[in-house]
């Protein structure tokens, strides 16, 4: 196991360097000039702008620049973000905690809400339940993430009236909580904000929401064809022979080998959620790595561009090995050498 480890951790650099590189030459082919972007739109002198690409190292020839910018990442510095003059790495350190939560809240929708769906449809097969479960994931699945917040935000905010407008945080008359960790909910239960805690929560739940919908339709389908091959299995025909209830065999048994298989998809998930889910954040102004990103990208800000990239990469790189490394604690069958 620790040999594996080992290996997989010293794959992680290589494949945030790749991504590195596949980045820089992506944002350096798009047309426009950052140089001009920087003056928004102003008209300003040629001697301004040949100014502002020297400052940044535009002028120098592409490997270079590339080397400098790694030379710069490893001496921990992700360079200086153009469209908010503040460093990458505290931008990125500003707004990582807003995609946590809102992702860690969905992903806890997602499996409360997936897992028992996918079980009751397994055990109930080929009936209505079933067949409806399986309909409105499938439903699920095929509606864009944009277009299904824009429903939620119609819904819970115009129609029903339930939510507070869907735009941030938190309401515009709410104050964030003392930041101890970035986490809303958590900073202000640690304070004892309890009003804050209860306007976040409930800002939350329309996006949370948005990011639970997709990887509940995508748990139900993994979850409930693996628990229909499992209880068709002779060990579980053996656990009822023995007087085991069917709640003891369904989650005993088949949930828990029937199961890995969902792991795998979630944990890929969870890693794309937290590299930032950016039509999500967009939707709903979230203030998260995900609309950093796409304010990047607008801007043609290549060092924020690519420190989010770059970030995005470890993050889910280190999500999939930990979800490799929980494999081995749900089934002691798996071994890694």
């Amino acid at each position: 196991m620790l040999t594996y480890l080992l290996r997989r951790l010293l794959l992680v650099p290589l494949i945030v360097l790749a991504i590195s590189l596949v980045t820089f030459i992506l944002v350096h082919l798009v047309p426009g000039d950052p140089a001009s972007l920087y003056f928004g739109g102003q008209a300003v002198s040629e001697e301004a702008l040949q100014n502002v690409r020297r400052q940044w190292g535009l002028d120098l020839p592409l490997p270079v620049q590339y080397l400098y910018y790694l030379g710069g990442v490893m001496r921990g510095n992700l360079g200086v973000a153009t469209h908010t003059g503040q460093s990458v790495l505290s931008d990125i350190a500003a707004r990582l905690p807003a995609t946590v939560e809102l992702t860690l809240i969905g992903m806890l929708l997602a499996v409360l809400i997936g897992v028992p769906l996918a079980v009751v449809a397994a055990t109930r097969r080929n009936g209505w339940i079933d067949h409806t479960v399986r309909t409105l994931s499938l439903i699920t699945l095929g509606v864009p993430t944009f277009w299904a917040g824009i429903v939620i935000i119609y819904l819970f905010n115009f129609v029903w009236r339930l939510l507070p407008p869907a735009v941030g945080r938190l309401p515009i008359d709410a104050n964030p909580p003392t930041d101890i960790t970035g986490l809303y909910l958590l900073d202000s239960l640690l304070t004892g904000n309890f009003s804050t805690f209860g306007a976040t929560a409930f800002q939350l739940i329309a996006p949370a929401l948005t990011v639970a919908l997709g990887v509940i339709a995508v748990i139900i389908r993994m979850l409930r064809s693996s628990m229909v091959e499992q209880i068709n299995q002779d060990y579980v025909r053996t656990a009822r022979a023995k007087g085991l209830t069917s709640r003891q065999v369904m989650f005993k048994h088949a949930l828990r080998n029937a199961i890995i298989p969902t792991i795998t998809v979630v944990g890929i998930q969870l890693g794309y959620l937290l590299s930032g889910n950016a039509l999500v954040e967009t939707v709903f102004s979230w203030p998260g790595i995900g609309l950093y990103f796409i304010d990047s990208i607008q801007s043609l800000d290549y060092a924020a561009v690519l420190g989010v990239s770059m970030i995005a990469a470890l993050i889910f790189a280190l999500v999939n090995l930990g979800v490799d490394l929980l494999y081995a604690a749900i089934d002691p069958r798996i071994q890694y050498g």
